[in-house]
């Protein structure tokens, strides 16, 4: 059971991680609703770096070390 229940374990902390970063880089970069509705495509680019970026740092944490 244990060994089953260390991907759901460590699926769980990576989301975790995953979701904390993301609200750590938006509040950083000033990325708001208000950005959203006033320009889409801007925050839509915005968004798109951050995910990356946390995407490989997540990566870098739990799958290459």
């Amino acid at each position: 059971k244990q060994l089953n229940d260390y991907p759901a374990k460590m699926d769980k902390q990576m989301n975790e991680r995953y979701d904390l970063f993301i609200e750590q880089y938006k509040e950083k970069e000033g990325i708001t609703e208000r950005l959203k509705a006033k320009d889409q495509i801007r925050w839509a680019e915005k968004m798109n770096t951050i995910q990356n970026r946390v995407e490989e740092i997540i990566c870098t944490d739990f799958i290459y070390s």
